[in-house]
């Protein structure tokens, strides 16, 4: 694949180690120089669950950031990767490390309640259409870069298995994922916004970027821009991961111009 963006591009490493691993039964992440969430939190369970096939990077500040953001507290710069409850009072609960990276300003990420239904909104989905039994969440804070990166990965039925159950089939995956993005719906909108809220948030009030990658699609919106891919059997995931890239601008946003 040429010409991908960087989000997808760090998805698409982690499928590389990934499949080293299966080939050599190690994960040699030695000449790893840097790490960004897209990459680890697909890889996390490979890393808890083999201690003894892992050899971390050579690069010690990249190594101690792997372990910290696998087994670490939190602060206001990052969340280290935390499992979803699937009860809605302990999952609040636990999305409270997310709205910490705000910090002291609260106009951060459009303000509280923008930042707040964006994120709310992109859970509440996971939860009502995935058929989960594991979603996991972790995010990054890079002031020096000017934005900061959320993933959440889900290991449910995938978005365009999902829409294939419920008569809605397209040649394309990506394809799948653009329609849901867009409005098509497997359930009555008798709540919330969805989806499609999250991105237009994302996208269009705060200028950022995201990821969907589900099943063997992807589709990556930028402002003004959004391009669809078919990853084909080699790059697939069973589950659907999203990553978002938002700028750390503070500027309090009016979050009903977007959720329609």
């Amino acid at each position: 694949m040429s010409d991908i963006p960087e989000l997808l591009g760090e998805y698409l490493q982690s499928c590389i180690y990934a499949e080293n691993f299966n080939e050599t039964q190690k994960l040699d992440l030695q000449e790893l120089g840097f790490i960004f969430p897209t990459t680890l939190l697909p890889l996390s369970d490979l890393i808890i669950n083999n201690p003894d096939k892992y050899i971390p990077p050579s690069n010690y500040s990249v190594s101690n950031y792997i372990s910290t953001i696998i087994s670490g507290s939190g602060s206001n710069t990052y969340v280290p990767i935390n499992q979803l409850p699937t009860d809605e009072n302990d999952r609040n609960k636990a999305l409270q490390a997310i709205f910490r990276l705000q910090g002291t300003d609260p106009n951060l990420f459009g303000g509280v309640s923008f930042f707040n239904l964006l994120i709310s909104e992109l859970i509440d989905n996971i939860f009502e259409h995935s058929e989960c039994t594991t979603a996991k969440i972790a995010a990054q804070k890079y002031q020096q870069k000017g934005y900061a990166d959320f993933c959440i990965f889900d290991n449910g039925i995938t978005i365009p298995a999902k829409l294939k159950k419920h008569g809605y089939e397209f040649d394309n995956q990506g394809i799948s994922i653009a329609k849901a993005v867009n409005g098509l719906s497997t359930k009555d909108k008798d709540r919330g916004f969805g989806l499609q809220t999250s991105v237009k948030l994302s996208v269009d009030g705060l200028k950022g970027e995201v990821s969907i990658i589900s099943g063997q699609g992807a589709v990556h919106f930028q402002p003004n821009n959004s391009n669809m891919y078919n990853l084909g059997d080699r790059w697939k995931l069973n589950g659907t991961l999203i990553s978002l890239r938002l700028p750390l601008v503070s500027e309090k946003k009016d979050w009903s111009q977007y959720a329609k």
